[in-house]
């Protein structure tokens, strides 16, 4: 995430849009040069901003970071997820897990990036919203 933060700051300070465009560029070169698979992440905290069932009764999910305020989510309905395939299935362990959470808990997640749901090139550099699917969600403390 360092490579996230370092280069929304270039973003941010980029004097036009052909200068922000290389920015990014730079960025998904960063994460390509990057050992370990930069998609993947493990144990990392953060608090549950929505969580609530599709009209298929799939669970859609979306944690806030605490410290720079990323998200990571999966999609809110199934026709978003077509490709994705972020929805938790009802019945997994995941959901039957999740099920026991609410909004507000402070929570350990695992799982892998996969996109962004940001529209705009500049949302996705300075206010990243990943699309996330989840492995598995904990509650932190009591």
């Amino acid at each position: 995430m360092n490579i996230v933060k370092e280069y929304a700051e270039l973003y941010q300070q980029a004097p036009n849009e052909l200068k922000k465009s290389t920015v990014v560029r730079k960025r998904n070169d960063a994460f390509q040069a990057v050992k370990s698979d930069p998609r993947k992440l493990k144990g990392w905290i953060g608090t549950i901003e929505k969580l609530g069932t599709t009209g298929d009764g799939d669970a859609y999910l979306v944690i806030k970071s605490p410290m720079d305020g990323m998200t990571f989510g999966t999609w809110n309905n199934s026709l978003s997820d077509f490709q994705g395939k972020t929805l938790i299935k009802n019945g997994s362990p995941l959901y039957e897990a999740l099920s026991e959470l609410q909004e507000g808990d402070v929570v350990k997640f695992s799982g892998a990036l996969a996109g962004s749901k940001n529209l705009t090139e500049e949302g996705k550099m300075t206010e990243p919203d990943f699309l996330f699917r989840f492995k598995a969600v904990e509650k932190v403390g009591g």
